[in-house]
């Protein structure tokens, strides 16, 4: 029997649509991480049982999707509020994960749509991050808006340590209750990484860039993360 670390924290879980070119089935996702332990993975698919492990959600994707046919992708339903025209509208973000590659050579590719205000918004593909899609989107819009999730929050912190986060989990911080600790992390130069580490034990660890909460506050750079989302789409087309 395959050995539980005990720090692990409690299970959480996605709901998704698993489909290849042969079949179509609602599968649940379910995960165990602690930051600088494990992740863990325990999914059903096509009546498979998978228990995989890696140190980022990333990874451990990348070994579940090297066993999947080539065709294989996962959706994930995200519920969102959308900030626009100073109201705060409930959408739904649908985020595929694909993969490129094969083997050992697979990675995961990031896609999002949403619908709202009778248009449909489509992001471009990311093997990056989960984040950079919702600024795709963002930057379609005719509107200034953004999304009511970690991912654009004050208090949110990603340590860029060891290639950074893409977005789910792994080394993402709420600084919420603590906003003068993240102050004193952000007085470092920037990626520097050499504020002192014990900092980060004091935040609220393993925060999921599509969480949110009522004390969303917009992080002060969103509009340059924004802009270039829009290069990005115009150099595309």
């Amino acid at each position: 029997m395959q050995e539980i670390h005990p720090n692990l924290a409690a299970a959480d879980q996605w709901y998704a649509k698993y489909e290849d070119r042969i079949s179509t089935e609602n599968v649940i996702l379910e995960f165990r991480h602690t930051p600088g332990v494990d992740f863990l993975l325990h999914t059903v698919i096509r009546q498979v049982e998978y228990h995989l492990r890696a140190e980022k959600f990333m990874i451990v994707m990348e070994d579940l999707f090297s066993r999947l046919p080539r065709d294989a992708s996962l959706t994930i339903i995200h519920n969102a509020l959308l900030h626009q025209r100073n109201q705060d509208h409930l959408v739904q973000i649908h985020e595929k994960i694909i993969s490129s590659g094969s083997g050992s050579n697979v990675s995961i590719v990031y896609a999002m749509r949403l619908s709202h205000d009778g248009q449909t918004f489509a992001s471009g593909l990311s093997t990056e991050s989960a984040v950079f899609p919702l600024y795709s989107l963002l930057a379609q819009m005719n509107e200034r808006s953004y999304f009511k999730l970690c991912a654009f929050c004050h208090f949110h912190f990603e340590d860029d340590l060891y290639g950074g986060s893409d977005g789910h989990r792994d080394l993402m911080y709420c600084f919420r209750d603590i906003p003068d600790v993240l102050e004193r992390i952000r007085s470092f130069p920037h990626k520097s990484r050499t504020f002192p580490r014990f900092l980060l034990q004091l935040a609220l660890q393993d925060v999921d860039a599509f969480h949110s909460c009522s004390a969303f506050a917009l992080r002060q750079d969103f509009d340059l993360h924004l802009d270039f989302a829009r290069k990005t789409i115009n150099s595309n087309c």
